[in-house]
């Protein structure tokens, strides 16, 4: 079997999901019911709608389109299909993580790192990136528990950026704050 590193990975081959609230009612819920969701970080749906659910929706659009396989709403109960289908060598999950809780901001719950791994099938081989959730103690416990799933970790790079458009760096990135 190839390692995952030595494929070329085609957009077919990936998945993205959204754990953060795409609607005006999820974003509502999220403020008024969650300690630190996402939406805390943004005062009215207006913003919120401006500076993420747009460019979001452009790049899920995107995403549909290079044939990617999109899930608007990660819930618990959907975490672990995600990598349950040997088709998707690259699952991609956009999200929060809360520091002071520990926890991954999901559409439905917030789950504990432990709790996020346990939902990673034991015998997934692949790539886990979580641009939203750039945190070592995870990549730690993937290591640890779940030794076939490879994480992209950045050291000291905390803000989400999402991919549409060249930043003339030779990287793409649009800062959803």
């Amino acid at each position: 079997m190839t390692p995952i590193t030595s494929e070329i990975i085609k957009p077919r081959d990936c998945i993205i999901a959204l754990g953060i609230p795409q609607t005006r009612e999820a974003f509502q819920r999220d403020k008024t019911s969650r300690v630190a969701s996402y939406a805390s970080y943004y005062p009215y749906w207006v913003h919120y709608e401006a500076c993420v659910t747009t460019p979001l929706i452009k790049l899920m659009d995107l995403a549909g389109n290079l044939q990617l396989d999109v899930v608007p709403a990660l819930t618990s109960s959907k975490l672990h299909s995600l990598f349950e289908d040997p088709a998707h060598k690259v699952v991609i999950i956009i999200s929060h993580y809360d520091e002071t809780r520990g926890t991954i901001e999901l559409s439905d719950i917030d789950l504990g790192l432990p709790e996020f791994v346990e939902r990673i099938p034991t015998d997934f081989i692949g790539f886990l990136d979580s641009p939203c959730c750039n945190v070592e103690e995870l990549g730690i416990l993937l290591r640890q528990r779940r030794c076939g799933c490879r994480f992209r970790y950045r050291h000291g790079e905390n803000d989400p950026y999402i991919c549409p458009a060249s930043a003339g760096n030779g990287e793409s990135v649009l800062p959803l704050r």
